[in-house]
């Protein structure tokens, strides 16, 4: 990740045409994008010099066709060459409002991510939210990636703890997104061995460690109510060790999270 997650994850995600289309048609005049030749929309260099020969980089940049008559031009007076900016107040829209906009499965919850960022109940909220749209991004062209940067920006971004996060994910998601999240788990570790902080891997690996028991469990037993989820979010590594080592043998669920000996069974 950057210095600024935020605008990683935006470009990441939205310098893709198929995501930033639905973002600009929500932003522009109605009148203007129907004019607009849609399956034209393509990523352009954002890197240029000026006349000072600085070097200048811009933000995203797209180009796409329209059919130029004197009505448009007229709606392009505002835009072309005067270049008028367009925000999108996230903040002054509701999550089922921005859920129900026009876009992609990556495009939606990006903005979703980024409205919530700094608000945990809100974000938690949120989440609960992107069921089938998480599903659907599994199927979705560049999916795979799309939710490697999701799941990396929240894991870095928001105040959650990240077990917390990934297990209430492991409940959704696909199996291959299930394998993107342990190895999203798996790189937490490495940052923090990187870094030489022995508390950001004993973290990375108690993460991994219940990433990977819920996974589990849900395969032999189905979906995990609500208190055992709860334990498993609260154990430590040695408890967690012990009950990943039970999973192949326990007959029930409680069996596999009955409490730990000191012995380690």
């Amino acid at each position: 990740m950057s210095s600024n997650p935020h605008d990683s994850l935006f470009r990441g995600i939205f310098e893709h045409p198929e995501n930033a289309r639905g973002e600009l048609q929500h932003l522009l005049p109605a009148e203007l994008s129907q004019r607009l030749d849609w399956s034209t929309l393509a990523l352009e260099p954002g890197s240029f010099v000026d006349e000072g020969g600085r070097n200048s980089h811009s933000d995203l940049l797209f180009s796409i066709k329209l059919d130029v008559d004197p009505d448009t031009l007229s709606l392009m007076a505002d835009f072309v060459p005067r270049f008028r900016t367009l925000v999108d107040d996230l903040t002054a829209t509701s999550d089922e409002e921005l859920l129900r906009r026009a876009g992609t499965e990556a495009a939606l919850i990006t903005v979703s991510c980024l409205k919530n960022c700094r608000d945990t109940d809100a974000f938690l909220r949120a989440l609960a939210r992107w069921d089938t749209l998480l599903r659907d991004l599994a199927a979705a062209e560049n999916g795979r990636s799309a939710f490697l940067l999701i799941l990396r920006y929240i894991l870095d971004v928001h105040q959650v703890q990240p077990d917390v996060i990934l297990s209430r994910l492991t409940e959704t998601v696909t199996k291959e997104q299930q394998e993107a999240m342990a190895s999203a788990a798996e790189q937490l570790i490495a940052r923090g061995e990187a870094r030489g902080v022995a508390r950001g891997r004993a973290e990375g690996e108690v993460i991994a460690l219940r990433s990977v028991l819920v996974r589990q469990l849900q395969r032999r037993f189905g979906a995990l109510p609500d208190d055992m989820l709860a334990r498993i979010e609260s154990a430590e590594h040695a408890e967690l060790d012990a009950w990943t080592d039970r999973v192949i043998t326990a007959a029930t669920l409680a069996e596999v999270l009955a409490p730990v000996t000191a012995s380690h069974d």
